[in-house]
This record gives C-alpha cells, structure tokens and sequence, in this order.
C-alpha cells in the first residue's frame, strides 16, 4: 500500500512540475531575444545554463522541504500524522481549485497569473542577458512566483520519501529526477526552436493547448487528494 501511494504521489507531483508554463514561458521569451542578437550556438549555451540555472532553484526548494518533511516526522504521532494529511488534503484542495480558475488569466492568450510588474521585469531581464551567469540567474529566479503551486508538491514528495521510503539511493534518485522534471517544459522548447519554430509559433501552440494543460493540471491536484484521502486516511 505504502509503494503504491508513494508511487502515486511522486508520479503525479513530477507531472505537474513538468507541466507548469511559467518557467518555459520566461524560457521562451529569454531565448527569443538571445537569438536575436547572438549566434544560435551562443544562444543554446546560455538556454542551457538558464536550464541549470531553474534545476539548482528546484534542488534548493527540496532541500528546504526534505529538512522541514525531516524535522517534522521526528515530533511526529499517529494523531499529528492525520493532522498533517488532512492540512495537505485542504492545501492540494485549494491550489487545484486556484490553477483551474487563476492560473491563466481570462482572454484568449495564456497570460498567467503574475502580475504585470514581475512580467514586465523577467521580459526586461530577457532582453539584458549578456553572459552565461546572467542566463542561470535569470533561470534561477524564472520559477519563484510560481512556488504556491510547486512547493506543495516538493513537501509531499519529501514527506513520501522520508515516512514511507527506507532507502537512501531512491531518495537521491527521486530527487534528481523531480528537480529535473521542473525543466522540461523548457527542454522541449529550446528543442522546438532548434527545429525552427519562433516565439509566435511557440505561442499558438501554448495557446492552442491552454485549457489541456488547466484541466489536466488541475485534475492531477485532486488525484493527490484522492490518494491521500484513500491510503493514508481511510487505510490509516
């Protein structure tokens, strides 16, 4: 039961880290502006430490959340246990709630939730990025607001791994692949554009796949709860 819940959980969660749009957004718009004023493989160095620069944002969020998911099973009893589950049964609740109904903005394009300050800042720090090390800031910060919606699910990965999952090398296996799940969505896009698409031609398909994406997403939120209520709920 254990297997199958941990497994769930973990699945689910990288899915949706893979699937959030903010990060290949920022991408996008980044190595738009990169190619226009360097060669495609000055371009494709700097998508790639940008790449590096969103993985060590990812990996220093688990981090922080594998010590709390740590520090809280040390004081942890059956009751606080319950506790615990039916706070993240309410979190997951909300935050599936709030992508389906905020995560894109109303219209036909895939404005997203951001407000137009921090959108305004990332499309001018796009446009200044002149260096390797200017690419991974700019990577490293490109996930930050979106962290109510990931930092849940790097909590209940953590706490899965630690509660349920005796074995350090899954631990540090699970880890690596879910920080780099978060840079996949920016993966395919540095690929689409070496395949000669464009920003606009990036954007139709974003756009196209705009309501795939809100209710999948959202789907797989309640399936979390589901799986929290039936195996760690009702089982316990």
């Amino acid at each position: 039961m254990n297997t199958i819940f941990s497994l769930g959980i973990i699945i689910s969660a990288m899915l949706i880290l893979s699937m959030l749009q903010l990060i290949p957004g920022v991408f996008a718009i980044f190595y738009h502006y990169a190619l226009g004023k360097t060669s495609r493989k000055k371009a494709n160095k700097f998508g790639l430490f940008f790449i590096v620069g969103i993985i060590s944002f990812a990996l220093l969020v688990f981090i922080l959340t594998y010590c709390l998911a740590c520090l809280l099973s040390k004081q942890s009893t059956f009751l606080n246990e319950l506790c615990i589950y039916w706070v993240l049964i309410g979190i997951f609740t909300a935050v599936g709630l709030s992508f389906f109904f905020f995560y894109y903005r109303k219209g036909s394009g895939t404005k997203l939730f951001i407000s137009r300050n921090i959108s305004n800042c990332y499309q001018a720090s796009s446009k200044k990025v002149k260096t390797s090390s200017d690419a991974f800031l700019l990577g490293f910060i490109s996930g930050m607001p979106e962290l109510p919606f990931s930092l849940p699910l790097f909590f209940i990965i953590s706490a899965c791994l630690i509660n349920l999952i005796d074995n350090l090398l899954i631990h540090i296996i699970v880890i690596l692949l879910t920080t780099i799940s978060v840079s996949v969505s920016s993966f395919i896009t540095l690929g689409y554009y070496n395949a000669d698409y464009n920003l606009a031609n990036i954007g139709r398909f974003r756009t196209k796949n705009k309501s795939f994406f809100k209710t999948i997403i959202s789907l797989i939120y309640f399936l979390i709860v589901l799986l929290i209520i039936v195996f760690r709920i009702i089982h316990a």
